[in-house]
């Protein structure tokens, strides 16, 4: 699903194993409200954002969703690139695997709250001598504000393989990564 210069509401509706190359099971582009309530994404994959893909957009409001085994590059479950606000309440991310940045990966957002939310045993991939372990649970980039709250991040961690040294690993931030944050809140 491809969605472009739209105002969209996204009411209950589930998305199980799909499959693009190109888009993810959802990409929004160039809109300025994408509403979410009651969805439940699993076992999808995509290049950005396994499940739910966002680009220039204003508004993204997730609410009472779950995200359960989807697979990205950027984002195992959702990449949200350029967007103004994005607000997540009452969603789950669960059991992703070979996590390359961030169950949820954010790229030059200005404001993204988190609140009454679970990431929960979501395990990054390896790539050695890499930036991309940053972040299992919320990989943060170039984030102006990020608010948490009354949220919980448990065993987000990475997945060491047996014939690589773990001397060689760069790994950051198994719940939480964020660089160039300026002003980051968790209560």
């Amino acid at each position: 699903l491809y969605i472009q210069n739209k105002q969209l509401f996204v009411l209950p509706q589930p998305f199980y194993q799909q499959q693009s190359d190109k888009y993810e099971q959802i990409y929004f582009t160039n809109s300025s409200t994408i509403a979410m309530a009651y969805c439940k994404f699993d076992k999808n994959s995509g290049h950005y954002g396994g499940a739910l893909y966002t680009m220039l957009i204003s508004k993204l409001i997730i609410t009472n969703s779950s995200f359960v085994m989807n697979k990205g590059t950027y984002g195992a479950a959702i990449a949200i690139i350029q967007c103004v606000t994005a607000i997540m309440t009452y969603v789950t991310l669960a059991e992703h695997r070979d996590i390359y940045r961030g169950t949820i990966y954010s790229d030059q957002v200005v404001r993204l709250t988190l609140s009454n939310s679970q990431l929960l045993d979501n395990i990054a991939g390896f790539y050695e001598n890499s930036e991309h372990n940053q972040g299992i649970g919320l990989n943060c980039f170039k984030c102006m504000q990020l608010q948490i709250q009354n949220s919980k991040f448990d065993q987000n961690r990475q997945q060491y393989l047996h014939f690589f040294s773990q001397d060689n690993i760069v790994s950051h931030g198994g719940a939480i990564f964020s660089s160039t944050g300026q002003n980051i809140t968790i209560y």
